[in-house]
């Protein structure tokens, strides 16, 4: 073969392997734009609403969301309050007395509210004190927002923080008071220094 066979050849070889590289080029890029043509399709049709039996299926959710987004929070701010509701009724007591109150005994005065945070805190520990030390120091709770005889021991005490621990001698004369949100045993200390327990 001469050297201008060879190369017409060598050209016909390199024109089939640009060709081959050209239509497998041409391929990808069909393969690629059928798949996105392809999920296009789909969220189009997950977008749609279809009734099966008469019933509206949604097949999206951000679809459902973002034509119902009020409807949703609406729903759930009513849930938070529910929620809310049935836990403040039975974890927080109303105003009331731990244990038996008799006279002459020293009193712990709680001054709070049953929708204040460190105030519900502090209902366990009254609860604790009240079964260890019954009969023995006489343990009140008075919601000064939401009952009239709260307000008035707040203001009779002159408690403008919640929650306020008023400590009453025997006689009902004030000797101590605390206010926030105390530990059990911060108060137990606080019932010794006064030589109650």
């Amino acid at each position: 073969m001469s050297s201008r066979q060879e190369r017409r050849a060598l050209e016909r070889k390199n024109a089939k392997i640009q060709a081959i590289k050209d239509r497998e080029k041409k391929y990808k890029e069909n393969l690629k734009q059928n798949k996105i043509k392809e999920k296009s399709e789909n969220i189009k049709t997950n977008n749609k609403i279809s009734s099966k039996n008469g019933t509206k299926q949604i097949g999206n959710v951000t679809y459902f969301l973002k034509n119902h987004w009020k409807k949703v929070v609406v729903g759930l701010i009513a849930v938070i309050f529910v929620i809310g509701a049935v836990v403040s009724l039975t974890l927080v007591p109303k105003q009331g007395k731990y244990g038996q109150i008799i006279a002459g005994n020293p009193t712990l005065i709680d001054i709070g509210s049953t929708s204040c945070v460190p105030c519900q805190q502090l209902q366990p520990v009254l609860v604790s004190l009240g079964t260890k030390y019954d009969g023995q120091i006489n343990i009140e709770f008075y919601d000064c927002w939401n009952t009239t005889e709260g307000a008035d021991m707040a203001t009779r005490y002159n408690a403008t923080t919640i929650p306020t621990l008023i400590f009453l001698d025997g006689n009902g004369n004030v000797v101590a008071r605390m206010t926030g949100y105390n530990e059990q045993s911060v108060i137990e200390a606080k019932f010794r220094s006064l030589g109650w327990i």
